[in-house]
């Protein structure tokens, strides 16, 4: 598989998690290559922030 990268995921209240691009296979470190699809890996980028988790207890509480 060509052009897989992990997705970082940032989370408020939980350890950072990143994604396989290619098959969405989930693990707490990044690796050479995505354990669930075999996908050799081109390097990381950015996804879901805590800021966004933020935002959404504030909607939640009445914050905003």
């Amino acid at each position: 598989m060509n052009n897989a990268h992990w997705i970082k995921n940032t989370h408020l209240f939980e350890k950072d998690d990143y994604e396989c691009s290619a098959c969405g296979c989930k693990v707490s470190r990044p690796t050479d290559r995505c354990p669930g699809c075999g996908a050799e890996m081109s390097g990381q980028r950015s996804g879901h922030d805590w800021t966004e988790d933020a935002a959404f207890l504030d909607i939640v509480t009445g914050r905003i």
